[in-house]
């Protein structure tokens, strides 16, 4: 069994003690210093008592552990100090290598299966620690810090390190060190590696101390009941600031440290032969350079350097032996000298001695110099031979030069100011060649050959990979935008945005990566992108606001938008207002120019309107828009009937809201019409257009029982879809599945279930297989087929297939709702709601209840943000909950549910009669037969 010596034996038990004592007092804070003192005297006792047990040994071992790895640490960053000031074979940089083995052997003792800690005493100059001074706990911990960093260095110097010779190591562990900017402390290192020391082997020597110590120190403080969790708790905040330090720990102990005092480390000189450097020097002398494995290096001997080097080596050499004879003499003529001439002779002798040190030193460091420039001359040598060197003007020069030993004039032919011209020139080349591979792409879309694509995909990447300039960057972002390969268009928007060249070109870099990171669900990424852009041009329009307003506006509507999107009405309603009047503003100067956007910032205005339920204020943004785009189209109908299309199409969607299905019919057919001719003209820009008005149309011709006209128009839009994803299924597949969903539910409305399904289950298989490669966009639309599907299920009376479509439904949506609930709780609710139906009509009725009170909190808590959205959702669950307490035959409560959801019915019918008063008819219904 390994017995550790009796000087770390103390340390490890002692600070033991004293590290646990200072965590202690972390716990104990502002209380008095008492507690601290007394509980360190306890908690050394108890050590000490139960020193020869393995579970004291094991504890010890845990705090030796973490003191000596953070030591380590501190002795790695003086040593490579030395390093870089060139101190490697000083006497003090050798004894710190000597050092990092005595610590790695120390390590390794440690990890031996038994050990042995002799019992101590606490030491006497530590005494003071056990004293009361009258203050708080938290005031004396410095004191314990110091002690615990007192007791390492002593260990250390009784390893007969002269650590006064140099201050550093102590410095480092008594102050402190900065590595790489971050401010590194030998303490709290400790607490951190005893922290994994605890957590290791499942928590085990938490236990451990929770019932061998800390349980009595309890009751020994009485006031004051510390838990395990507690000291772990205080001790995680340094894991989290010191993580990753084990990683460098292992990364030194694997590192095998030879340092002599005489001369530095070398590396191997070829992969072939490994030749020590004095070797090497020999060959060279004797003028066998040609036996070196690297070719030309004979050409040394020939260089005025190496000449000088060795003339001085040689000199120094002779110098020696002079001051050798020298010593010689004097130390007879000491042994020969009278008594009266003994003092003066000895002297002599003694300044012989300093002068053949003096020497002796010189020449080591003539040698080292020699040994570096041939290291240096090799490893020259060994580049210009490499297989891969390539072959130019300058480089054959320069490998005459070099195989004459003329360096100087290797120098000369390298010029700097000619090398960094021909870059310029090559670099200049490289973006040439690279916008024109960005051309042969873009030509490559228009001619669409076969796999164009995947053609266009090359160039872009082939672009990029010449150099790395923002226009070739931009340019593949853009397409990958266009082509919805969003995860890969992240990844190149982030490479270009530090190589934007100007402030404003950077904002648009921020827009487009913030728009692909919406696309991707990432709410968080998008609105902090779409912040700075905004940040930025707010800056730019300060000193510029002709140029920069414009841009502050667009930033603006695209922040709105993914705020509507998260459900965030009020905010979005505040940015597209300031938007709005910005434009408005600029539109007294400059009309023509700001009144497109001005009906595009209305329109998506008018769009948040429609979901809040605010249809007035929604139908009149639409109609403002609508004059615009219609005046514009009349003097340029090609840049702006799609502006007209797209506004009667929104505002169509609106009137079916309201049940005005024969103006949304109306706007639906304009705007068809319009699409179709521009599609006429140009099928890859608007046939999805087309494709999009005739899928609404066909949900509105649903609304209205219009079943015949409504698989019509369903059959041509999903016909449309079809073609467009042959072409480029990245792009169109996702709306391929929308088309397949709202015609499975026109097909459920039929009681057509076999079609239903069918088309049900292709939309689902298309969407898993989305969300299989982008999780974040597709899976929310996986929840709603599996929801519709359900649905078809239930109708079917298949109930166990419906309850199973449900639940993974449900899964979805609660995982989402945790990172982004404002957007996914309504939803969520919808899904529990339609569980609990299901729940229902199984006489489930226990469950059911409970579904549809989760569903009910759900939306009452949204209704509190957004009553006009949400309350026809509260009232609506209050009914279904009424019609399940009427069947198990709880009147009161059905009539009570029943009279609150009349009331929410009865306020929203007087807005909206024609929204909402049937609703108010049916609940009537139910409460008269309730009654």
């Amino acid at each position: 069994m390994p017995i550790l010596t009796i000087t770390a034996a103390i340390a490890s038990q002692f600070q033991m003690a004293t590290l646990v004592g200072t965590v202690i007092g972390g716990i104990i804070g502002s209380r008095a210093d008492s507690l601290l003192c007394k509980g360190t005297s306890s908690l050394y006792s108890r050590i000490k008592r139960q020193a020869g047990e393995p579970v004291n040994h094991d504890i010890q071992r845990a705090t030796r552990r973490a003191y000596l790895k953070a030591t380590l640490l501190a002795a790695d960053h003086v040593r490579k100090a030395y390093i870089k000031e060139s101190k490697f074979g000083s006497r003090t940089a050798a004894d710190l290598g000597k050092l990092t083995n005595y610590l790695k052997e120390q390590l390794r003792l440690l990890d031996q299966p038994t050990i042995q800690f002799p019992e101590d005493t606490w030491p006497n100059q530590y005494q003071y620690l056990l004293e009361s001074k009258n203050v708080s706990a938290d005031q004396r911990q410095g004191e314990y810090v110091l002690a615990l960093k007192q007791t390492v260095l002593t260990e250390l110097e009784s390893k007969s390190w002269k650590l006064g010779e140099d201050a550093r190591l102590v410095a480092s562990i008594v102050s402190g060190w900065f590595d790489h900017g971050k401010k590194m402390d030998w303490y709290e290192l400790t607490c951190a590696f005893f922290t994994e020391e605890l957590k290791a082997g499942n928590g085990r020597l938490l236990r451990l101390i929770q019932k061998n110590y800390l349980v009595e120190l309890s009751h020994d403080l009485s006031s004051v009941s510390i838990d395990v969790n507690e000291v772990l708790t205080e001790l995680e905040r340094f894991a989290e600031q010191y993580d990753g330090m084990q990683a460098r720990v292992d990364e030194i102990l694997d590192l095998v440290l030879e340092i002599r005092n005489d001369t530095r480390q070398i590396r191997e000189i070829t992969d072939h032969q490994n030749v020590k450097l004095d070797e090497l020097i020999a060959l060279v002398k004797q003028g066998k350079a040609q036996e070196l494995v690297v070719e030309n290096a004979h050409g040394i001997v020939l260089s005025a350097k190496y000449q000088k080097l060795t003339s001085r080596v040689q000199q120094l050499e002779g110098e020696a032996v002079e001051a050798q004879e020298y010593v010689n003499f004097c130390e007879l003529d000491v042994q020969r000298a009278p008594s009266a001439f003994l003092s003066h002779r000895t002297r002599s002798l003694n300044l012989a001695q300093i002068k053949l040190l003096a020497v002796h030193d010189e020449r080591l460091e003539a040698e080292e110099e020699l040994k570096e420039f041939v290291t240096e001359v090799l490893d020259l040598a060994r580049q210009l031979d490499r297989e891969d060197t390539p072959v130019t003007p300058r480089l054959e020069q320069v490998q005459e030069l070099f195989a004459a030993g003329r360096y100087e004039e290797v120098d000369a032919v390298l010029n700097e100011r000619d090398i960094y011209s021909d870059l310029e020139n090559y670099k200049q080349r490289g973006k040439d060649y690279a916008a024109e591979l960005i051309i042969k792409a873009k030509v490559v879309i228009v001619n669409r050959p076969d796999r164009w694509y995947e053609l266009a995909d090359k160039y872009y990447r082939d672009a990029i990979e010449i150099q790395d300039h923002y226009d070739s960057f931009y340019e593949y972002g853009v397409f990958l935008a266009e082509h919805r390969q969003i995860a890969s268009g992240i990844q190149v928007y982030s490479k270009c945005l530090p190589l934007a060249p100007t402030r404003g070109s950077e904002a648009s870099v921020l827009n487009n990566l913030a728009s692909l990171q919406w696309a991707q669900k990432d709410y968080a990424a998008a609105a902090d992108n779409y912040t700075e852009a905004l940040l930025i041009l707010r800056d730019l329009a300060t000193d510029n606001p002709h140029d920069y307003r414009p841009g502050v506006a667009s930033m603006l509507n695209n922040l709105a938008l993914l705020q509507n999107d998260q459900n965030d009405y009020a905010a979005a309603a505040g940015n597209y207002t300031e938007a709005l009047l910005i434009l408005r503003d600029l539109a007294t100067d400059n009309l023509r120019d700001c009144r497109p956007g001005i009906a595009v910032m209305l329109n998506n205005l008018a769009n948040l309107q429609r979901t809040q339920n605010k249809y007035a204020a929604a139908a009149d943004n639409y109609a403002e828009a609508l004059a615009i785009y219609r005046e514009l189209a009349t003097g340029n109908p090609r840049a702006y009937r799609p502006g007209v299309a797209r506004t009667l199409n929104n505002l169509a969607l609106l009137q079916k809201h309201q049940n005005d299905y024969a103006a949304a019919a109306n706007n639906y057919a304009e705007s068809l019409v319009i699409r179709r001719e521009l599609a006429a003209d140009n099928p890859r820009a608007y046939r999805s257009g087309v494709a999009r008005t005739l899928d609404n149309l066909a949900n509105l011709q649903r609304t209205q029982n219009k079943y015949a006209a409504a698989a019509d128009n369903y059959a041509e839009a999903l016909a449309i879809r079809r073609d467009l994803a042959v072409d480029n299924p990245r792009a169109y597949r996702p709306d391929v599945a929308v088309t397949l969903n709202n015609l499975a539910l026109l097909q459920h409305a039929q009681k057509d279930y076999s079609a239903a399904a069918a088309n049900y289950t292709e939309a689902l298989a298309i969407r898993r297989d989305l969300a299989a490669d982008n999780p974040r966009v597709y899976r929310p639309d996986v929840a709603v087929t599996l929801n519709n599907l359900a649905n078809l299920r239930r109708a079917q009376k298949d109930y166990s297939t419906a309850a199973a479509h449900y639940a993974e439904a449900l899964a979805i949506r609660r995982d989402l709702a945790v990172d982004n609930p404002q957007t996914h709780r309504s939803y969520l609710a919808m899904v529990l709601n339609n569980l609990a139906n299901l729940q229902s009509d199984q006489k489930d009725y226990a469950v059911a209840v409970a579904n549809y009170s989760e569903a009910l909190i759900l939306y009452r808590e949204l209704a509190v943000d957004n009553p006009r959205v949400y309350r026809p959702y509260v009232a609506g669950i209050l009914n279904n909950l009424a019609i399940l307490q009427s069947d198990q035959d709880d009147y009161s409560a059905a009539a009570a549910n029943y009279a609150e959801a009349l009331a929410i019915y009865h306020e929203l019918a007087v807005d909206d009669p024609q929204a909402y008063r049937p609703y108010y008819d049916i609940v009537v219904k139910n409460l008269e037969e309730l009654q």
